[in-house]
């Protein structure tokens, strides 16, 4: 549960397509990214993109732009 409040950091509740949202999430993802192998400490880093990603289109859905905020979400795989 530490982890995701360290990646969540200062980001707003429910500001999920904010730019400081989409930089914490990218930056958990480039650490598990940048340890490949079995290492504890990236596999944290992905669960915890997992969850927020998780979190993230079903606080979509119940907004009033989900193409966007799910735009975004494509955009922090693709750029990774």
């Amino acid at each position: 549960m530490a982890r995701l409040h360290d990646v969540a950091g200062s980001v707003p509740e429910r500001s999920l397509s904010s730019d400081a949202f989409v930089s914490s999430v990218r930056g958990a993802l480039a650490r598990a990214l940048s340890q490949p192998g079995r290492v504890r400490d990236a596999a944290f880093d992905l669960l915890v993109v997992d969850a927020w990603v998780t979190y993230a289109c079903e606080a979509a859905l119940e907004g009033d732009d989900p193409d966007a905020v799910l735009d975004g979400l494509i955009s922090i795989g693709r750029d990774a």
